[in-house]
C-alpha cells in the first residue's frame, strides 16, 4: 500500500511540474499562476498546495528537476571514461541534443536563470558533475593537453554554444552551411587544446 501511495504522490508532483513547464514556456514565469497550474495539471489548488508551499517552491523544484535531467542526459554515454577531447565533444553533442529534444526546458531554464528566482545554486547535480570533470580536466592540463582554464570557463565554452545552436535549430535557422553539427562540436572542443 505504501508503494502505491509513493507512486501516486510522485505522479501528482510530476503532473504539477510538467504543467508548470508547459505554462512557463507559453506564458512566462510571471504569467504562470497556481490557478493555471491547477487547471493544466487537472488537480485542485488544494492538491497543489499539499505538495508545494508556493509557486516559488514549484519553480525551484522544477529547476532542480531539469538540471538533474540535463546532467543525466549528458552523462548517458559515459563521457568521463573517454579521452578528454572525445569527452568534451560528447558533452557538447549531448547538450545540443538535450536542447533540441526539450524546447520547453530551454525556455524555462533561461527564464529562471534570468529572473529573481535564481539567486544561489539550488541544486548540486551540476556541481557534483563538475567536480568529477574537474579531476579529468586537471590531469589533462597538467599533462599539457588542455589550456589552463578554470573548469567553469571550460564548462561554459562547451555548454553555452551547444544550447545556443539548439535554439537556432528549434527556430528553423539553417546555420550549418554544409558543416555537420559534429564538426562544429569538434572545432569548439579543439579550441580548448593546448596545441591544435
Amino acid at each position: 500500500m505504501r508503494i502505491k501511495n509513493e507512486e501516486a504522490n510522485r505522479t501528482k508532483r510530476d503532473l504539477i511540474l510538467e504543467a508548470t513547464l508547459e505554462l512557463v514556456a507559453e506564458l512566462g514565469l510571471k504569467g504562470t499562476t497556481i490557478s493555471q497550474i491547477s487547471k493544466k495539471a487537472k488537480l485542485s489548488p488544494g492538491i497543489i498546495y499539499y505538495y508545494f508551499n508556493s509557486k516559488d517552491e514549484i519553480l525551484h523544484q522544477l529547476y532542480r528537476h531539469l538540471e538533474c535531467e540535463f546532467i543525466d542526459s549528458i552523462r548517458q554515454d559515459d563521457p568521463l571514461m573517454m579521452p578528454i577531447l572525445e569527452c568534451y565533444q560528447s558533452l557538447w553533442l549531448g547538450t545540443y541534443q538535450f536542447g533540441v529534444k526539450n524546447p520547453n526546458a530551454l525556455i524555462f531554464v533561461e527564464s529562471y536563470q534570468n529572473s529573481v528566482y535564481y539567486h544561489d545554486r539550488i541544486s548540486n547535480a551540476r556541481d557534483q558533475f563538475l567536480a568529477v570533470l574537474q579531476v579529468k580536466t586537471n590531469e589533462n592540463i597538467e599533462n599539457g593537453v588542455l589550456k589552463p582554464l578554470p573548469i567553469e570557463a571550460i564548462y561554459a565554452m562547451i555548454i553555452r554554444p551547444a544550447l545556443e545552436l539548439s535554439k537556432l535549430t528549434l527556430a528553423g535557422v539553417d546555420f550549418l552551411y554544409g558543416t555537420s553539427i559534429e564538426e562544429i562540436a569538434s572545432a569548439i572542443c579543439k579550441s580548448l587544446l593546448q596545441t591544435q
